[in-house]
């Protein structure tokens, strides 16, 4: 199976605004052919222009548009045998701070711990937006993590160190951007297993108590 990346999903402007001439007129079977022909050119057509529509200042209708997409499933699964794919969309939306469209990816059966970034998985930076408030709606965040949590993902630092580990209360105390975290998890990891464990213990107890 190919290893596909974000920078696989070009921005497509003239792409996006094609599809989105149907769209606005509410001709959706155009749209339909439309995008029925270049799915028939490119597996990745449907998730490129899905993933440039994402962001809702490229066009007042480009962020309807994104939902009325999302809601495609057969467009979305074209190849749904295709893990590579849909864990490309995983990673689009999580890419473009849609958190509201985590969930639509983990239900056709995209990978929750796919590394996005080195040593990130989807559950490390939706956890690290919560906590540090970006700008997506909290609601949408926290829905984020727990249909995450729920299909079984886990952060890069609970899967390094065990389910000692809380999933998402460790991310208080580790900010999953900073460099240090990275050192003291390297230095832990030459230590033996019982020792690994309660030091994971103290992290989790910081975490969740500070």
């Amino acid at each position: 199976m190919p290893t596909l990346t974000v920078a696989d999903l070009p921005r497509s402007g003239p792409a996006l605004e094609e599809a989105l001439e149907p769209f606005c007129r509410g001709d959706f079977d155009a749209l339909e052919t439309l995008l029925a022909a270049r799915l028939a050119q490119d597996p990745l057509a449907v998730l490129k222009v899905l993933h440039d529509s994402l962001f809702a200042e490229r066009a007042v209708a480009a962020y309807p548009f994104s939902l009325w997409l999302l809601e495609r499933r057969d467009l979305l699964a074209k190849n749904p045998r295709d893990q590579a794919l849909l864990d490309l969309g995983l990673a689009s939306v999580v890419y473009r701070w849609r958190a509201d469209a985590v969930r639509t990816f983990l239900d056709l059966g995209a990978d929750p711990n796919r590394a996005l970034i080195e040593r990130r998985t989807a559950l490390d930076i939706c956890a690290n937006r919560l906590n540090f408030f970006y700008s997506e709606p909290k609601d949408d965040l926290e829905a984020a993590v727990a249909a995450l949590t729920a299909a079984g993902g886990k952060g890069w630092v609970e899967a390094t160190l065990g389910p000692r580990v809380s999933a998402t209360g460790v991310f208080e105390a580790l900010d999953t951007y900073d460099s240090w975290p990275e050192t003291a998890v390297r230095d832990l990891g030459g230590l033996d297993p019982e020792t690994q464990a309660a030091w994971a213990e103290v992290l989790t107890h910081c975490a969740v108590t500070a």
